[in-house]
């Protein structure tokens, strides 16, 4: 039999990520106990605690803290990507979702990709922000060439065939820009 735990209006739902483990494992305590310390639970746990509090109406938001010691969080991928789509949920029912890292730049994308679902994030005062993205340089030596007086010799089968570019153009072409991902 399912016990429903009522809480009251306005409750906001604190949640340690790091001390989260990634399997559900039995460690010989009760479910009533499992539910109270809040410091320890497993990922099953976590995601329903998440999808609850999405769900209950006395619930007006979710705080997430990662405190993590060496800078990675006991998550996998898929289990960060369930995890965001939770946060998600949460936030399309009009609750906020924050987080508070302790140190971004050690915790690294990971943090990162859950922070992108929150409404709102803060970094600890000791704490360092490393934002990563993906980047696209070309480098265009056209210019330098014709400088120089050489005329790039070179052959295309197609505009998306892009390896002669960096000699024969000087920027990203439409199609060069589309293959690599590059933004305008």
């Amino acid at each position: 039999r399912h016990v429903r735990l009522r809480v009251a209006p306005g409750t906001v739902i604190e949640l340690d990520l790091s001390a989260f483990e990634s399997a559900a494992e039995d460690d010989g305590r009760s479910a009533l106990e499992r539910r109270f310390t809040p410091t320890v639970a497993n990922f099953v746990e976590l995601l329903a605690t998440l999808l609850t509090a999405a769900d209950d109406a006395a619930v007006a938001g979710v705080v997430l803290r990662v405190a993590t010691e060496g800078g990675t969080l006991p998550l996998s991928y898929a289990q960060l990507e369930e995890v965001r789509a939770a946060l998600l949920r949460v936030r399309a029912r009009n609750k906020f979702v924050a987080m508070w890292v302790a140190d971004a730049s050690a915790s690294g994308r990971a943090v990162l990709y859950l922070a992108s679902a929150c409404t709102e994030w803060y970094v600890a005062p000791y704490g360092q922000c490393g934002l990563v993205g993906a980047t696209v340089d070309g480098v265009f030596v056209r210019r330098m060439l014709s400088k120089l007086g050489v005329v790039p010799q070179m052959e295309q089968r197609r505009e998306y065939k892009s390896a002669a570019n960096m000699f024969t153009e000087t920027k990203f072409t439409d199609a060069h820009r589309e293959v690599s991902g590059a933004a305008r």
